[in-house]
């Protein structure tokens, strides 16, 4: 991550606003944005937006806010809790 990407998520002197940026400034990491990848694509914001929730329920190393996830209700996360478990075995 450059320092003008890192920039880009800060206002002024305040804490950055992305949840990215927090995470490499904290933590030191850089994120290679050349080699990024698309995980899925939806036409449809609704349903964008659940599937957005939903991968970051789903993945406890995602460098997003859980507070992306605070309106998946609690029927679909212990369903995506099964699919999880399902899918990594664990």
């Amino acid at each position: 991550m450059s320092r003008s990407e890192i920039v880009c998520c800060r206002v002024a002197d305040r804490e950055p606003e992305c949840a990215l940026a927090q995470h490499a400034i904290e933590n030191g990491h850089m994120f290679n944005f050349e080699a990024t990848k698309i995980l899925d694509r939806e036409p449809i914001l609704g349903h964008r937006l659940f599937k957005e929730m939903a991968y970051i329920h789903m993945n406890q190393h995602a460098c997003n806010k859980r507070a992306d996830a605070s309106g998946l209700s609690s029927v679909y996360s212990g369903i995506l809790a099964e699919i999880h478990k399902l899918q990594t075995g664990l």
